[in-house]
């Protein structure tokens, strides 16, 4: 509850919270540790305490895997990559349980878990097949974030984008990606770029489209990209060659000013 409330300065009842769940880990089903995890993952880091509840939930995360749905199961791999906690027990058991549950998988499980496992260099080829299949045959059903953070998690993970199904992959998501540009925010536009520089789609002839587009959402969208934004955008264009004068005009004054 605190965690989706958002409620401000409260540590010390987190603090008794995270004791009272670290002596009870054993007496919570797979859902409720799946919930915990989440809300860890998105609550404010502890001053003290935090390393003991999160291997406990480890521990107990490992035990209960195999009664975790595909929301526990997605939402449980994203957490503990967002709380940087590459236990490779705790992944290698997510990985074998989301392959025997892939058909299982809504869009936005699929995503979270595609990125959660990229994010910490999951080494599992296996894995990766069965998301990309699965991710394969539902582009119509993926929102812009969700788009970007494939996009983000398929690149930085090296497939090649010329191999077998992960051509079609990328080429499913960039024509997922041009139909929705216009929901795309100036986080997933510029991310989305740098992960398709990076599989050198901008030196591609398929790709100038996708390029086109990413370029022309960034200059008519350019007010809201903050630095952090403006430096992706920039690495991204300029890594995948693609040097239009009329973006980087844009580009540059904005980059100043940050």
């Amino acid at each position: 509850a605190l965690a989706k409330a958002n409620v401000p300065n409260c540590d010390s009842s987190i603090k008794i919270i995270a004791e009272a769940a670290r002596a009870q880990i054993n007496f919570f089903n797979a859902q409720e540790l799946s919930n915990l995890a989440w809300a860890w993952a998105v609550l404010p880091p502890l001053q003290g305490g935090q390393t003991e509840l999160r291997e406990a939930l480890t521990s107990a995360v490992i035990a209960n895997a195999s009664s975790l749905n595909s929301q526990g199961l997605a939402n449980t791999a994203w957490a503990f990559a967002v709380m940087s906690s590459p236990n490779l027990n705790l992944f290698e058991s997510l990985a074998g349980h989301t392959m025997m549950r892939i058909s299982d998988f809504q869009a936005q499980e699929l995503a979270n878990s595609a990125w959660a496992f990229a994010t910490v260099r999951m080494k599992n080829d296996k894995l990766f097949d069965e998301l990309g299949h699965a991710v394969v045959s539902r582009f119509s059903e993926f929102k812009s974030q969700e788009l970007s953070a494939i996009a983000r998690a398929f690149a930085s993970f090296g497939h090649a984008s010329n191999s077998g199904k992960y051509h079609i992959l990328f080429a499913g998501l960039a024509n997922a990606t041009m139909r929705q540009m216009a929901k795309f925010k100036a986080r997933e536009v510029a991310s989305t770029a740098l992960a398709f520089s990076n599989i050198g789609w901008g030196c591609k002839q398929e790709g100038t489209q996708l390029f086109e587009a990413l370029a022309m959402s960034t200059k008519k969208n350019i007010c809201s990209f903050g630095p952090h934004e403006i430096s992706i955008a920039t690495l991204a264009f300029v890594k995948a060659s693609w040097y239009d004068c009329g973006l980087f005009q844009v580009l540059a004054p904005v980059a100043v000013r940050h």
